[in-house]
């Protein structure tokens, strides 16, 4: 059970580097020790998924995404910025098959 729990965090990891492109940092160790001093909470990120998700649905402009992600998340470097707005902005979400309906005959 633990070791399922472990490759689970070990492929979230995976996929937010995908995603960020960059690594992160799941273990809690900084080389500094200062995690708490940097770290986002949940509403926090929870704020910044929601900024990007706006960007991918083009509900918000990617400069100004990047403008309100560097005024709301002071410490992101610029970089990181840059490649989460290009990649949502760049995002297409993929086209479901179209179903066809079932034809219903009623008899009168």
């Amino acid at each position: 059970m633990v070791e399922g729990a472990r490759q689970r965090i070990r492929q979230n990891q995976r996929e937010m580097e995908d995603l960020f492109g960059t690594k992160s940092n799941a273990g809690g160790a900084t080389s500094d020790g200062a995690v708490q001093d940097t770290a986002m909470n949940g509403a926090q990120v929870q704020q910044l998924v929601s900024l990007v998700m706006a960007i991918s649905q083009q509900q918000i402009d990617g400069d100004a995404a990047r403008d309100l992600i560097s005024l709301a998340f002071p410490l992101l470097p610029v970089e990181q910025i840059d490649q989460m707005v290009g990649k949502a902005s760049n995002f297409e979400p993929a086209t479901p098959e179209p179903q066809q309906m079932a034809q219903v005959t009623i008899n009168e």
